[in-house]
């Protein structure tokens, strides 16, 4: 069975969280706090791992992980293995991590910031699993555990090929944090590809949100969407195939002089949400004339 180590004393650290993240799953404490000498130990003689299932609140791609990890003996590393769901058991390989110089077990620590490559999506509706495990068994190190709450847990080690899954009263302190959607938008549509607006002549301006692999444009709140440096509303919008590709985009008109483009700008973002709250992000290029 999976070593669970356990000393009753608490503690809490702060840790600053990353710009432009958005929190999808958290069960550390109050200003991060965890418990400092209770956790699951990884490693030992059997090179266990063990991990816990998480399902983000909302999606988007993984940008920061925060954990609390801290070793009891050898050479203070371990790895964190981000999975996909299995029919309730860790899948594929998403990502991998490898921390290194950790804290010694039952010392006052802060929590790690783990930072993804940027390229793994989250999806709300789906579940994910995150584990632990030693690089270097017999060497032990620890993935501390929340306060309080219980979760289910997978374990296996080199003697198994499966994961045994179970309920278990305690869960290990995570963090995951998304940020927004990136999209892909198209400025005047149709036309050049300088995108060039006449601040002068121009009075209204299209944007198309482009229907990609993965990303349905219709989802998209045109309530919620802002554009240019002044961050206007879109004053009408209508969905029709744009790129000609067989999907159903989004074309919104936005007034010139409500987007804060000027000479000087040389592109603008467009940001907003879909209907279940997923921030979205996306730039295109400008030019503008007029200009001395």
């Amino acid at each position: 069975m999976y070593s669970r180590i356990s000393i009753v004393i608490a503690t809490l650290f702060l840790v600053s969280t990353g710009i432009n993240a958005a929190t999808v799953f958290d069960n550390f404490g109050p200003d991060m706090s965890f418990d400092c000498c209770s956790g699951q130990g990884v490693g030992s003689l059997a090179d266990q791992e063990i991990g816990f299932i998480f399902t983000p609140s909302n999606s988007g791609y993984l940008s920061n992980i925060y954990v609390a990890a801290s070793t009891l003996s050898g050479t203070g590393e371990i790895i964190f293995t981000l999975y996909s769901d299995n029919a309730g058991e860790p899948g594929a390989v998403l990502e991998e991590f490898n921390l290194s110089g950790l804290p010694d077990y039952t010392t006052d620590f802060q929590p790690q910031q783990i930072i993804a490559s940027g390229e793994t999506f989250l999806d709300s509706s789906r579940s994910y699993w995150l584990t632990a495990s030693h690089p270097n068994a017999p060497d032990i190190s620890v993935w501390n555990d929340a306060i309080s709450g219980g979760s289910t847990v997978a374990w296996r080690d080199s003697t198994v090929t499966s994961w045994l899954v179970q309920p278990h009263e305690r869960q290990s302190a995570l963090r995951v944090e998304v940020s927004d959607t990136n999209i892909t938008i198209d400025i005047k549509p149709g036309k050049n590809t300088e995108n060039i607006i006449n601040i002068r002549k121009d009075r209204s301006l299209k944007v198309a949100i482009i229907h990609d692999t993965g990303f349905d444009a219709t989802q998209v709140d045109p309530a919620t969407v802002t554009f240019g440096p002044a961050n206007a509303s879109p004053t009408k919008y209508q969905v029709r195939d744009i790129d000609r590709d067989g999907d159903a985009d989004m074309l919104l008109t936005f007034e010139v002089k409500d987007t804060g483009i000027d000479c000087g700008t040389t592109s603008a973002t467009l940001t907003g949400f879909t209907g279940s709250g997923d921030g979205v992000v996306g730039g295109d290029s400008v030019t503008v004339e007029p200009c001395p």
